[in-house]
């Protein structure tokens, strides 16, 4: 506890009151006119707060209500993309283990099966993916953690090869939406999509990087976080991120129409997350967009690679091999799918 501050109009006192989801601590300050008001007002709140801790030992407190208030203390020292980041893992689990969520928080250590075995295989049958899965599992033993409260052994599961590619008609609809309800995100979306560029690139832009009588925009810069917060305009990625691509007109009328909005590296991000829970759409990365253009450029209009690779300044045709992988696996499911009903109904 701290020490007891004379101020202008009285005194002031800090209290540690827990910890939150990231471990660092939770104070809480406490002024009045004297010290014997100061020391009132916090034994008047330990008490209440001794209450709290009790009613939460006692098995009142499931895993949802804790969650839920980790995320309220959360918004008064974390940034929003961060309390945005927690919703996101609670509505994760709501959505592919939902019955954790019931458990109370106290019975997790003491729990036969383990719950969170039980959990992960719930959640990989409703499918739910292994970055998914790993994810939700750091986010309960955060909050766990948070109350002091016995965390039962977690087995992570192994990182995932997969990349995301997002389907044409999901990016289409993404877009139409977006074009319907004039959102600032319809350019940065037609830039990723169609370009294809990066999130940073994108940020960085200005109206003085098109050429809009020569049909181009060029990349020569990249936006990123400082070290100290804030946003830093630096070089791109990679001496091949520099480049001058070629769009086609109806991209280069929307820009000249409605210009950049002049989003930065996190509020784009937030943006698209929000958009996409907000209208019902799959979630996938804003970066998915570039992959996405892999695929259409090399199964829907079989451009050269090195093209390909060029627009998307790629120093290496890695990603392009993966995308294409990825594709081939989920073609190769299909077929199956149609041979293996085929057969079955053969053999009726």
């Amino acid at each position: 506890m701290a020490d007891m501050i004379k101020t202008k109009t009285g005194y002031k006192k800090r209290i540690f009151v827990g910890r939150a989801l990231n471990g660092s601590p939770i104070q809480k300050q406490f002024s009045g006119k004297t010290q014997k008001e100061v020391n009132q007002k916090i034994a008047d709140f330990m008490a209440e707060h001794e209450k709290e801790v009790e009613k939460k030992a006692s098995g009142s407190m499931t895993l949802e209500e804790a969650f839920l208030e980790q995320i309220e203390l959360s918004t008064h020292i974390h940034k929003p993309r961060t309390v945005l980041k927690k919703e996101e893992d609670i509505a994760y689990i709501r959505k592919h283990a939902p019955s954790i969520l019931a458990m109370d928080i106290t019975t997790f250590g003491a729990t036969k099966p383990n719950p969170f075995a039980a959990m992960t295989a719930s959640m990989l049958e409703s499918g739910a993916s292994n970055y998914g899965v790993n994810n939700c599992l750091r986010a309960i033993k955060a909050v766990l953690n948070a109350y002091e409260v016995p965390v039962p052994k977690i087995t992570y599961l192994e990182h995932e090869t997969h990349i995301d590619v997002p389907e044409k008609s999901e990016v289409l609809a993404i877009i139409n939406k977006l074009k319907e309800l004039d959102h600032p995100l319809y350019i940065p979306v037609l830039l990723a999509a169609y370009g294809p560029l990066r999130r940073g690139e994108i940020c960085a832009l200005t109206m003085n990087d098109f050429d809009f009588k020569a049909g181009t925009v060029t990349v020569s810069k990249n936006q990123t976080t400082g070290i100290h917060g804030g946003y830093v305009i630096g070089t791109p990625k990679t001496r091949s991120s520099y480049r001058t691509i070629t769009l086609p007109q109806i991209i280069l009328k929307e820009v000249k129409k409605r210009g950049l909005y002049g989003y930065n590296v996190n509020s784009l991000t937030m943006a698209w997350n929000v958009f996409l829970r907000k209208n019902g759409f799959t979630y996938h990365r804003f970066h998915s967009l570039r992959h996405f253009f892999v695929s259409y450029a090399l199964n829907d209009l079989h451009l050269p690679e090195l093209e390909i690779q060029r627009r998307g300044g790629w120093s290496n045709d890695k990603v392009m091999k993966s995308v294409y992988n990825e594709v081939l696996q989920s073609q190769k499911k299909t077929a199956d799918r149609i041979l293996f009903d085929a057969i079955e109904n053969d053999l009726r």
